[in-house]
């Protein structure tokens, strides 16, 4: 998480089924850079949904909660207010329709532009049309329902991979998580985005929604910094102590070896960030394959990836 915050710093952070409660919920959105979190807590070890933002970006205001949905208006001093619902379908199927039945009747009439992201535990049919996942055949929507549903929310297309949930073949795959909008929103942000990016360690897509385009922090410039990392590596030891010269001026000194540095890290250790965005993009690669192939090599290649970006990351 601590990574993809870093590549894509998104202003808000929804966190579904995070399993743990209390302070420890809020020392984990603290670490990660959010200093706010509203929550509707986990019962035992199931369900969940933590919204997390920058406090000093933003005045949030909780509208309406249960274990299925959380709702807040959003307003800051550049644009209009709007409305944020995260989403954490039930698994249960006979709770969807509470669910959906809610979201249809806040959503009647509502003029305020509301953007409705998260784990619906639906699938999106040939049709456009939301229905429960695998239900038993007394529980699917209502023809009424379902026109309800498509007048009430507009839906946009995505880049990156096409379906969440990626389990073990591609027929256990299924598009559950999704971002959703009234006319208003769609009115009002326009240029609204949706990507979803790897999964890493988890059998869910994250989902990366922007309402002015799609943003990536490159970071920019930045100044010379020692990465802990490089005494890790096998050589650093006798490339430092052979780049480092006597009879320098301090100052002088400093410039000149932070310079050597530098073009190792380029040159022989791969700058990390790079090495980070590579495997990634390398990731979300096997990912998109194993959607229409079930190789064992594939599993096996994800594997493999995933590890090395683990030690990258230590």
């Amino acid at each position: 998480m601590r990574l993809l915050i870093k590549v894509y710093s998104p202003d808000f952070l929804l966190i579904i089924e995070p399993q743990i409660n209390g302070d420890r919920a809020t020392t984990v959105c603290s670490n990660l850079g959010y200093g706010d979190v509203i929550r509707v807590d986990v019962e035992g070890r199931s369900g969940g949904i933590w919204l997390a933002w920058r406090s000093n970006d933003f005045q949030i205001q909780l509208i309406d909660a249960s274990q299925q949905h959380l709702t807040v208006k959003v307003s800051n001093n550049k644009q209009r207010e709007w409305l944020l619902t995260g989403v954490y379908g039930s698994p249960n199927y006979r709770f969807h329709h509470i669910l959906w039945n809610h979201l249809i009747e806040f959503g009647r009439n509502l003029e305020i532009p509301w953007l409705v992201t998260g784990d619906f535990n639906a699938y999106c049919s040939p049709s456009g049309r939301l229905a429960p996942l695998r239900p038993p055949p007394s529980i699917y929507a209502s023809n009424s329902q379902i026109g309800l549903m498509k007048r009430t929310f507009l839906t946009w297309g995505f880049q990156g991979l096409s379906i969440s949930g990626v389990g073990g073949t591609p027929a256990t795959a299924s598009h559950i998580d999704r971002s959703l909008c009234n006319s208003a929103w769609d009115a009002a942000f326009a240029n609204t985005s949706t990507r979803h990016l790897p999964k890493l360690h988890s059998d869910h897509l994250p989902i990366l929604t922007s309402y002015s385009g799609l943003y990536y922090n490159d970071g920019g410039a930045k100044p010379f910094r020692f990465e802990g990392a490089w005494l890790l590596h096998n050589n650093f030891s006798e490339f430092f102590c052979r780049k480092l010269e006597c009879g320098w001026g301090f100052n002088q000194g400093l410039k000149d070896i932070s310079i050597k540095l530098q073009e190792w890290n380029r040159l022989t250790f791969g700058i990390i960030g790079h090495r980070k965005k590579r495997l990634l993009a390398r990731i979300q690669g096997v990912q998109t394959r194993i959607t229409t192939s079930s190789s064992p090599g594939l599993f096996k290649l994800q594997a493999k990836l995933e590890k090395e970006l683990d030690d990258l990351l230590a």
